[in-house]
């Protein structure tokens, strides 16, 4: 029995060695494949789509160094990724130039700013496949750590709170305090300033210079703010914007209880030698050069009739078409400051400082005097605005030259009230014509650019509509049209002006006087004529017909064809326009 009982358990214990083998080879297995799928899952290059792209960094040699798999940052071809967290990633490079293997750790300070540290060259295995988690471990926590800036990035609002500041600066060599340097923002979104240094006769190394810097990007890291921006010198000759020579990094500190901001800034386009807000290769104090709060405002004709809508003036332009003027007057609510933009950006800036009461002789029919702080191009300075209304529709602006204070804008030598130089501005919505439901016919010379004919034999007919005007010419079988849109009119002594619109060719001044049944028009170019004549586009005489019947009877069949396909081409837009609206409130 217990023999029996003993071979029974060498049997089990057996069989349980085995199992147990069994199980150990199964696990080692296991643990092969998986880690076998590990390293082939980590075996390729991820790199963030947002960092692809072309970046810059100090002391390389050359301009832009793109970032993507086949050409990482100049060092070779990314063959491994993995991410760290969200911010921050290592990437192992195949280096074909020195024959070795690299790990780079790169750490997002910014979207537009790039920090990484990278390790030694790591020979290549001659008999084992390359494990990449080998490579990241030569990454020194202590080694150096190299700033990217990327090429041609949106600018960011610049830290500083105020339109302006004095400030004094250090270049080691003591302080540049008097003359006290200036420091401007630059146009509305504040991603640029314009510092004024001045030199300092008693202080080694300060000179007079004029700098624009670009605000690009902006962190905190601890108890610091920093900020990257491109430092360039006005006016100097850029060869290459994008060399990293421009780029600096920046260390502010605002102390509001002082009104002082305190920045420091490298020497290069790394953060090396900035350790706080006060020490740096330049160091700024710079203290709030408090603006004049708006004290008056704009005249109230300025107002559009709907209070909901923002009042928004055009200047005639001779390069533009009115519905799309490249030079806006912007009016806030109150009244109290101007925009003005070219070309759709900040050009320039105006604040209704002090109505110069009494100073014109022609208030009661319009004419106000403002002086106000006008900033252009990074210039700060006081101006004198006048205002003349010609109508509901039509002001004439004039701007005096830049003054130092107050006091001076609206006197000579910075404003003339009989300067020949002004603007006129006009709403920005088509307005009835002036004698609409007429139609003329030309008589005798036509003298002006409508006139394809030459000297030859032609005849014109000018249709003026509700807010349209169209000359239709015939020049034997050659017959072409010109289409004006009406802006708004004002009358002048005996004549009486339009502001128009040829399409395609810009804006235009029409002026016409009547003599009995026959009207004198004249088209100007710029401006209408005031109190000299500016150039003149065109002149001829019109002689009224009797009905607008004559408008059509003249039209030829290449007119009809060319207004039937333009108001088939808005009928086009306007059903496409329908749709759109009918699948976005589906969508909704």
């Amino acid at each position: 029995m217990t023999s029996h009982c003993l071979s029974v358990l060498r049997i089990v214990m057996t069989s349980a060695w085995i199992l147990l083998f069994a199980l150990a080879i199964s696990e080692a297995n296991f643990g092969m494949k998986r880690r076998s799928h590990k390293e082939t899952r980590q075996a390729e290059c991820k790199i963030p789509a947002e960092w692809s792209g072309d970046w810059v960094q100090h002391d390389t040699t050359q301009h832009t160094l793109r970032l993507d798999k086949s050409n990482f940052l100049a060092s070779g071809k990314c063959i491994d990724s993995a991410a760290n967290s969200d911010k921050e990633h290592t990437f192992v490079i195949e280096d074909a130039k020195d024959r070795c293997y690299r790990a780079f750790v790169i750490h997002e300070k910014h979207p537009n700013v790039l920090q990484y540290r990278k390790s030694m060259c790591l020979d290549k295995p001659q008999d084992s496949k390359l494990d990449p988690n080998k490579v990241r471990y030569q990454i020194e926590s202590d080694s150096p750590t190299v700033l990217l800036i990327r090429v041609n990035a949106t600018p960011e609002r610049c830290p500083l709170q105020h339109q302006s500041y004095r400030f004094s600066y250090n270049r080691n060599h003591g302080e540049c305090v008097s003359p006290p340097s200036r420091v401007d923002q630059c146009n509305q979104n504040n991603t640029k300033l314009l510092f004024r240094f001045q030199a300092c006769a008693d202080v080694i190394g300060t000179e007079s210079s004029t700098e624009e810097l670009t605000c690009i990007a902006g962190w905190r890291d601890g108890q610091h703010l920093y900020f990257i921006g491109k430092m360039i010198k006005k006016n100097a000759h850029i060869r290459n914007h994008n060399d990293a020579s421009h780029y600096r990094c920046y260390i502010y500190q605002h102390d509001p209880e002082a009104k002082t901001t305190y920045i420091a800034e490298s020497a290069d386009a790394t953060c090396y030698g900035v350790y706080s807000a006060t020490e740096g290769s330049r160091v700024m104090k710079l203290h709030t050069v408090d603006s004049p709060p708006p004290q008056c405002s704009f005249p109230l004709y300025m107002l559009e009739k709907e209070k909901e809508k923002r009042p928004i003036w055009l200047k005639i332009n001779k390069y533009n078409s009115a519905g799309d003027s490249k030079t806006n007057f912007i009016f806030n609510s109150t009244l109290r400051e101007l925009t003005i933009k070219e070309d759709g950006d900040y050009d320039a800036r105006a604040v209704c400082i002090q109505q110069m009461v009494g100073h014109n002789p022609d208030e009661i029919n319009g004419t106000f005097s403002y002086v106000v702080e006008y900033q252009q191009k990074c210039e700060t300075s006081f101006r004198c605005m006048t205002f003349h209304r010609r109508s509901e529709h039509v002001v004439e602006l004039q701007i005096g030259s830049p003054a130092i204070t107050v006091k001076e804008a609206c006197y000579q030598p910075y404003y003339d009230k009989d300067s020949r130089t002004f603007d006129t501005l006009y709403r920005a919505a088509p307005r009835r014509c002036v004698l609409h439901g007429n139609s003329f016919k030309v008589v005798g010379k036509l003298q002006m650019p409508l006139d394809h004919c030459g000297t030859g034999h032609f005849s014109t007919l000018g249709c003026i509509h509700k807010s349209s005007m169209v000359f239709y010419t015939s020049c034997g079988s050659y017959k072409f049209n010109n289409h004006f849109v009406c802006y708004g009119h004002y009358r002048r002594g005996n004549s009486t002006y339009m502001i128009a619109e040829e399409e395609g060719k810009g804006t235009v001044c029409f002026a016409y006087t009547r003599e009995s049944k026959y009207y004198t028009l004249k088209i100007y170019q710029d401006q209408c004529p005031r109190s000299h004549e500016p150039e003149l586009e065109a002149h001829m005489r019109l002689q009224v017909l009797q009905n607008q019947n004559d408008c059509d009877n003249n039209l030829d069949t290449a007119s009809r064809a060319a207004m039937a396909s333009s108001a088939t081409s808005q009928g086009v837009r306007k059903l496409l326009c329908l749709l759109s609206t009918l699948v976005l409130i589906m969508l909704r």
